[in-house]
């Protein structure tokens, strides 16, 4: 169950997230929704970010670059 996440870029401290799931992601699942919330200013929200999600052990940890807003 994802439990954490931050929003980073490159030589900069990474941001929290708020994160919320409905549920457990089961072992094996290539889709499901995982919610997280943040604020950034206007020029924060033109960089491309590194997302990374991590479980409460902080053991399980996925990273997934290249992360813009519209």
């Amino acid at each position: 169950m994802p439990t954490g996440a931050a929003l980073g870029r490159a030589g900069q401290k990474a941001k929290e997230l708020s994160v919320w799931t409905a549920k457990p992601l089961p072992p094996g699942t290539s889709r499901h929704w995982v919610m997280m919330e943040t604020e950034l200013t206007e020029s924060e929200a033109r960089e491309v970010y590194t997302l990374d999600i991590w479980d409460d052990s902080g053991s399980r940890r996925v990273s997934i670059g290249h992360v813009a807003f519209p």
